[in-house]
């Protein structure tokens, strides 16, 4: 799989061998109980630790069988893992040299499970760029400007059930639309924030001024004619970049007509995923934690 590119989707055969394991929205789960999300921000040490623990939590939420689901879940950290430390050995992102480099880079991950019932409210898309998601301690453009070597960070997702993500083909016209969306939000968040100093509140979209339904509208009809999305099927494993220019413009399902199983893992140093949990005020793991 070639590590430059922003967007990849991944064959089938690349997680589900010789039909051991069938197609997830067939045989893993079909029904999701109630609204939840498991999040791990530590080291991986063990794959298959944090695989079961992943396994646990969704047939706990679903009626999903623990067993398929973990082994399921240690094939796609398997890939997603061997699949980043290639990109990271390739690319020689730190000066240790690449063996040494590739195990660095997935020495920590963030893994997310999302479990939804259905919900209007991703009826209309919420498009957007993942930006930078921890300080890097390699040279990448997100943080060391745009003469520095291009290092690709990637997340990688799968739907286990439900719709897979939106994701828009990558041209000029999308580009267009999604900087100038970004820089309304930019400029009304600044108008906003020069009457009043508001404490407490984090993002942009959470300023009163910022009237991010219309927004988001707007922005959702101007990407609805500039192209096709990417096509691939629920189940299928993607990969896409984040905190670059060029990183996929991608929007969550439509969720309004069923559950959905969300699932994507991102990779970094220790420190760097130490520094992303203290940025985001959640536990950093030192090793799985056991299910109680």
């Amino acid at each position: 799989m070639d590590t430059n590119k922003p967007l990849a989707v991944f064959p089938w055969d690349a997680i589900v061998a010789t039909g051991a394991l069938g197609h997830p929205s067939t045989l893993l789960l079909s029904q999701v109980k109630a609204w939840s999300t498991y999040d791990y921000y530590g080291r991986l040490n063990s794959e298959a630790a944090l695989a079961d623990a992943a396994a646990a939590f969704v047939a706990e939420n679903s009626n999903g069988d623990a067993g398929l689901l973990g082994a399921y879940f240690r094939r796609f950290l398997a890939l997603a893992r061997e699949d980043s430390a290639a990109a990271a050995s390739a690319l020689l992102l730190r000066p240790a040299g690449s063996d040494q480099a590739a195990a660095m880079a997935t020495a920590a991950c963030w893994l997310t499970v999302r479990m939804s019932k259905p919900t209007d409210d991703f009826i209309v898309p919420l498009w957007h760029r993942d930006g930078c998601m921890f300080t890097c301690t390699c040279t990448c453009t997100c943080t060391a400007g745009p003469s520095a070597a291009a290092v690709p960070h990637a997340k990688y997702a799968v739907s286990l059930l439900g719709p897979g993500t939106r994701v828009m083909a990558p041209s000029p016209q999308v580009n267009k639309a999604i900087t100038a969306s970004d820089a309304a939000v930019r400029v009304a968040a600044e108008a906003a924030m020069q009457k009043e100093v508001v404490a407490g509140r984090a993002w942009a979209w959470l300023l009163p001024e910022v009237d991010e339904d219309r927004i988001r509208a707007d922005l959702a009809r101007q990407l609805a004619g500039c192209g096709e999305q990417v096509g691939f099927e629920p189940g299928q494993v993607i990969r896409f970049t984040w905190g670059q220019d060029d990183s996929p413009v991608h929007s969550e399902p439509d969720l309004s007509g069923g559950d959905r199983v969300f699932v994507s893992v991102l990779f970094g140093t220790e420190d760097e995923l130490r520094g992303m949990a203290e940025f985001r005020e959640v536990d950093y793991h030192e090793s799985v934690p056991v299910p109680s």
